[in-house]
């Protein structure tokens, strides 16, 4: 496991503990986590590496393989500056996949500030005008 991807998984294990999963949640967040990239390594497909995990809860299954695919976002496209399609053909997906989950984490980002400015700021909705 490349030291950067891991710094990322056990960022995103720090914040999946923030979120006040139980222990056993936690454990089975890491565990999934390194399945699919062990199998990815062994040349599975995203799709085919996400179907073996063994998850009861489907959504909690749904978020694990969802965080997994923007992490990979994060440092194939985004730290890496690999293109959409690269990061597609390395996972064995359809690049809209990608485009989409990317879309998706800069709405949250997008969210996130705009959170963190009402918190800051004490209003509880953005400014108003008549512009």
């Amino acid at each position: 496991m490349s030291e950067q991807w891991k710094e990322t998984v056990e960022d995103r294990v720090e914040t999946v503990e923030n979120i006040d999963f139980s222990k056993e949640e936690e454990q089975i967040y890491e565990e999934s986590i390194t399945r699919i990239k062990e199998d990815l390594d062994s040349g599975l497909g995203f799709d085919e590496a996400c179907s073996k995990l063994v998850v009861e809860d489907e959504e909690f299954k749904r978020l694990i393989i969802d965080d997994y695919l923007k992490m990979t976002i994060a440092d194939l496209h985004f730290n890496k500056e690999q293109s959409t399609q690269e990061v597609a053909d390395m996972l064995k997906i359809p690049e809209t996949r990608i485009a989409n989950a990317r879309a998706e984490m800069l709405d949250e980002v997008l969210q996130a500030s705009v959170d963190a400015y009402h918190t800051e700021s004490g209003e509880a909705e953005g400014p108003t005008g008549n512009a």
